[in-house]
């Protein structure tokens, strides 16, 4: 299990402004979801709002599965090689 630092130090890396795109995730999407979630901490939202919310994290959850099952095999592949 990774630590809170590590955690963080990737989470900051990724949240730089640079646009990059690996299999069809576009990093500014993080930058979007994290905007959603300061919203979310710091206003009073509405339903719909937490639902959008919920659903980008969902989102976001299931491309960082699929990003790690794929530098999984890749790095399975180098270990063979």
């Amino acid at each position: 299990m990774r630590s809170k630092a590590s955690s963080w130090s990737l989470a900051s890396k990724m949240l730089k402004p640079k646009r990059v795109s690996c299999e069809g995730i576009d990093i500014s999407e993080v930058g979007k979801l994290h905007m959603e979630l300061l919203i979310l901490r710091n206003e009073k939202i509405d339903q719909s709002q937490m639902l959008r919310a919920l659903k980008r994290l969902e989102t976001f959850e299931s491309s960082m599965q699929e990003l790690e099952e794929g530098l999984g095999v890749s790095f399975r592949l180098l270990l063979k090689n």
